[in-house]
């Protein structure tokens, strides 16, 4: 199903469907269903060039019946079409990123708790 309030900032797979698989597994609870789901824009017109940033927010009810609110940050890049993309693409922008929050940003975690810092 699709029931978000702002399919448009969104990408086509994003649905509550989805959402609720990843919840989930996330909290190992086959019976968490979503009740709500609904977005705005995560920055202001302009004030990011490099993706698209929307925070979605959640609301969802544990197999105990605890109702929880979250909200995530949803980044996409940005369009083919958008003058910046071929740049992004020559320089792998999208990929850095990533290397940075899975790999270099644990890792100076680590050495910074190793050097009690």
């Amino acid at each position: 199903s699709r029931n978000l309030t702002s399919v448009t900032m969104l990408p086509s797979w994003l649905t509550e469907d989805y959402l609720q698989k990843g919840l989930q597994a996330f909290y190992k609870d086959d019976q968490l269903r979503v009740v709500k789901v609904w977005d705005q824009p995560a920055t202001g017109k302009g004030e990011n060039f490099i993706c698209l940033m929307t925070r979605i927010f959640v609301d969802f009810e544990l197999g105990d019946g605890t109702l929880q609110k979250r909200s995530y940050i949803v980044k996409q890049a940005v369009p083919a079409d958008a003058p910046q993309s071929r740049i992004f693409a020559e320089y792998d922008v999208y990929n850095k990123e990533m290397d940075m929050y899975e790999i270099i940003l644990p890792r100076m975690g680590e050495i910074l708790r190793e050097a009690h810092f």
